[in-house]
C-alpha cells in the first residue's frame, strides 16, 4: 500500500507546523493528494516543507486555528465524546478525515432554521455519541451533497435512529418498512432486504446515492438548478421521482406528494438547524 513520504522536514516545528503534520500523515494517499491538488502543488505522496506552508495557509483561509489550542477547540466541537484523557487534542485518523472535510468542502446553500438548539440537540448528541458525523461527512464528498442537508434527511427520517425500534442504526421504522438511519424502504430497495442496512456507513451511502441518483435525473428531465431542484430532490427522496415530476409538470409546489405536503421544507429547515448549531457546512 502507497504510504505518504515525508521529506526535508526536520526539528523545531511550531505548534501549528506539528499539528498539520500529524494532520497530513494521518490521511490516506488520495485524500492527502486531493489535498495538493486543491492547493496547485505537484509530487502526489510527498509532504515537504512547501505542503507544509501551504497547508497551514489554508487552514487559516478556512478560519482553522492549528495551534494546540485551536485542535481541541475544534475536536471538542467535532468529536466531543472522543476529545477527553489521553485523546485530548490528540489528531489520529477520525480527527484528521474531519479537517480534511472541512478543507474541501464546497461553499454551498445556507438554510434557515425555526428549530430551537435544545429541540435537535439530542439528534447531534446520538450523532456524535454513535461517530456518524465522519460518515456523514465521507458520503456529502462522494455525492456532492452538504453535510447539513444530509442531517436534515436523517433528521425527518429516524432522528437520527431515536425514533427507530429498536433504538440506532438497526433500527426499523415506517410501520416495519423503513429500514436504518436513512429509512431505505424494502418494498422498492433491494438493499433494505440485505444484512448491510443495518450497517450505518452503508444505509448513509446507499441513501445519499439514491438523492444524488435523484438529483442528476431532476436536473436532465426538468432543467432546475440551486435550492429548486435540491427541494425537488428531497422530495422525490419521500415521494418518488413520478410523483415529484408529475408536481413539476403541473406546475404544483413538490412537496404537495410528500408526507405531510411539507418534505423538502422540514428538511432544509432542520439543515438550517445543523448548520447554525452543528456548524456543518
Amino acid at each position: 500500500m502507497a504510504e505518504i513520504v515525508v521529506k526535508d522536514i526536520g526539528d523545531g516545528l511550531t505548534e501549528e507546523q506539528k499539528n498539520a503534520l500529524s494532520i497530513l500523515t494521518s490521511l490516506s494517499v488520495k485524500k492527502f493528494n486531493k489535498l495538493k491538488e486543491l492547493m496547485n502543488l505537484s509530487a502526489p505522496g510527498v509532504l515537504d516543507p512547501t505542503t507544509l506552508f501551504k497547508f497551514i495557509e489554508l487552514g487559516q483561509s478556512k478560519g482553522l486555528d492549528l495551534s494546540n489550542a485551536g485542535v481541541i477547540r475544534f475536536k471538542d466541537k467535532h468529536l466531543p465524546g472522543g476529545n477527553v484523557g489521553a485523546l485530548r487534542g490528540v489528531i489520529g485518523k477520525q480527527t484528521a478525515l474531519i479537517y480534511f472535510h472541512e478543507l474541501t468542502a464546497p461553499s454551498g446553500l445556507t438554510f434557515d432554521t425555526t428549530y430551537t438548539r435544545s429541540e435537535l440537540i439530542g439528534q447531534l448528541n446520538e450523532i456524535q455519541s454513535h461517530s456518524y458525523e465522519p460518515l456523514i461527512q465521507e458520503a456529502a464528498e462522494d455525492f456532492g451533497l452538504q453535510p447539513s442537508v444530509i442531517g436534515g434527511v436523517g433528521s425527518r427520517e429516524s432522528f437520527w435512529g431515536i425514533i427507530l425500534r429498536p433504538r440506532g442504526a438497526a433500527g426499523v421504522g415506517d410501520r416495519g418498512h423503513g429500514r436504518g438511519l436513512m429509512q431505505i424502504d424494502d418494498r422498492f430497495h433491494q438493499f433494505a432486504k440485505t444484512g448491510l442496512w443495518q450497517n450505518p456507513r452503508e444505509n448513509i451511502q446507499f441513501g445519499c446515492e439514491l438523492l444524488a441518483d435523484n438529483r442528476e435525473l431532476l436536473r436532465r428531465q426538468t432543467g432546475l438548478t440551486g435550492r429548486n431542484l435540491l427541494r425537488a430532490t428531497l422530495a422525490s427522496y419521500n415521494a418518488g421521482l413520478g410523483g415529484v415530476l408529475r408536481a413539476i409538470n403541473q406546475g404544483s409546489n413538490v412537496d404537495s406528494v410528500t408526507t405531510g405536503a411539507d418534505y423538502s421544507k422540514d428538511v432544509l429547515d432542520r439543515a438550517g438547524w445543523f448548520q447554525e448549531f452543528a456548524g456543518w457546512q
